[in-house]
C-alpha cells in the first residue's frame, strides 16, 4: 500500500471510530476543552488562521503537523473545503504522523 493511500485509510478509520474533529471551527471547540493528540493543517488555509488554530494547539502542547500534499484533504473531504482536522487517538496520531513524515518533502 502506498503511503499516501495508507494515511488516507487511517484517517477515513480515525472518522468512523469518532477519534477525528473535522472544521477549524470544531478543532478549535475541542482544544478549548481537551488536548488533541495531532493536529493537522492544510497548506492553503489562511495565515491568519493557521496563526490562531496553531497558537492554541502550541499553548497545550499538541502535536502539529502541516501539510505540504494538497491532494490530502481533497481526497479524504473530497466535497468539503477542509483545511485541518484533528485526532484524539494517540494510536491513530502516531500512525498518521509517521505517514505524513513519509511523505512530507524534507527541504
Amino acid at each position: 500500500m502506498q503511503i499516501s493511500n495508507k494515511v488516507e485509510a487511517l484517517i477515513g478509520f480515525s472518522i468512523k471510530a469518532g477519534k477525528c474533529i473535522v472544521g477549524l471551527n470544531a478543532c478549535e471547540k475541542y482544544i478549548e476543552k481537551r488536548k488533541p493528540k495531532l493536529l493537522v493543517i492544510s497548506e492553503l488555509m489562511s495565515e491568519k488562521s493557521k496563526n490562531k488554530i496553531i497558537k492554541k494547539a502550541e499553548k497545550i502542547g499538541a502535536k502539529i503537523k502541516i501539510d505540504v500534499s494538497e491532494n490530502l484533504f481533497d481526497k479524504v473531504f473530497p466535497q468539503r473545503d477542509i483545511k485541518c482536522f484533528l485526532i484524539t487517538d494517540s494510536g491513530f496520531a502516531e500512525q498518521i504522523t509517521k505517514c505524513i513524515d513519509e511523505i512530507t518533502p524534507k527541504f
